[in-house]
């Protein structure tokens, strides 16, 4: 069986690296930040490598959401606000996430999200990859309800750290840390994408952040948003802003942003740190980002629009 896995690891890879379309649902926690916003239209403008199929919303908590339930609700509007832009952004299905977190209740959620990958999934002739950019419980829990997925999946996860970290601690595992265990131990092909020393690479300024400027509404979003957490933090002169969620699209639009390398997965362990044993099955990290190259790749798809093809 592990054979079997690893074969499915080396074609993930191999698919990755060969630049071809891919079919894609997006998981975000929208509402959480401002990173998530620009990923998603980002995954939606690069239609030559992107083909999203719906936008699942994600759950949080934090100052913005003071419950599970409420973070995804907030996520799921700001999604909706945020395709509204888009010519045909009425045409993108969106679903409702999870409710309550697997560590919460010990069991999956069965929500529209959950459903709508494991339909997606079943139905397709190809791989879908899933980007994660949030709490991992809407992908955790299809696996659970439907665990036949996992050899039609590959989940493109914004969580965890690098391995040599000793406290494995990142906001979007700890939203949901048993919903992470059961996605690193479920066998299913997952590409992590760690935040410290690589997505915390992704960071700009306020120039840059607001280089799109107001000709298409779309980037008219992205750009008051950005002042209006810039003015939040006092407007500062020198203010930057990690763009975390952007590594998700970046690695389907350009392989060469990034670099990969498959590994055997680690466990969580119950004091959150990796435990490692060469027995286990394969998985693929993210080793490396190159912020320039993501950064022009990304925002001149988005500058560019979404095109219907």
């Amino acid at each position: 069986m592990h054979e079997q896995q690893k074969q499915l690891i080396r074609d993930i890879y191999a698919d990755i690296k060969s630049g071809r379309k891919k079919k894609v649902i997006v998981d975000s926690d929208a509402y959480n930040e401002m990173d998530d916003q620009f990923a998603i239209l980002y995954a939606l403008c690069a239609t030559d490598k992107m083909d999203v199929l719906a936008i699942n919303a994600a759950p949080f908590v934090n100052d913005n959401a003071a419950t599970f339930e409420e973070g995804m609700e907030k996520s799921w509007e700001e999604i909706k606000r945020l395709t509204a832009c888009l010519p045909d952004g009425d045409d993108i299905p969106i679903y409702l996430g999870s409710r309550k977190s697997i560590e919460e209740t010990g069991m999956p959620d069965c929500s529209p999200a959950a459903e709508n990958i494991i339909k997606t999934a079943m139905a397709s002739d190809e791989v879908i990859y899933i980007l994660t950019m949030g709490c991992i419980t809407n992908v955790a829990s299809a696996i659970l309800l439907e665990p036949r997925i996992k050899e039609k999946i590959c989940v493109v996860w914004l969580g965890g750290n690098e391995f040599h970290k000793e406290d494995v601690r990142e906001f979007n595992l700890e939203m949901d840390y048993a919903a992470g265990q059961v996605v690193l131990n479920s066998g299913c092909p997952l590409v992590l994408c760690p935040a410290q020393e690589v997505t915390v690479k992704l960071e700009y300024t306020l120039e840059q952040l607001t280089s799109l400027g107001y000709d298409k509404p779309h980037c008219a979003y992205l750009t008051e948003l950005t002042k209006r957490f810039h003015r939040g933090a006092g407007a500062p002169d020198n203010w930057t802003w990690i763009m975390w969620d952007m590594a998700a699209p970046a690695l389907l639009d350009d392989p060469n942003s990034a670099e990969i390398e498959i590994v055997t997965a680690p466990a969580f362990t119950d004091d959150f740190h990796y435990a490692f044993d060469k027995t286990r099955h394969d998985m693929i990290i993210m080793r490396k980002l190159y912020p320039e190259k993501v950064f022009e790749n990304a925002f001149g798809k988005i500058k560019n629009g979404k095109m219907t093809l």
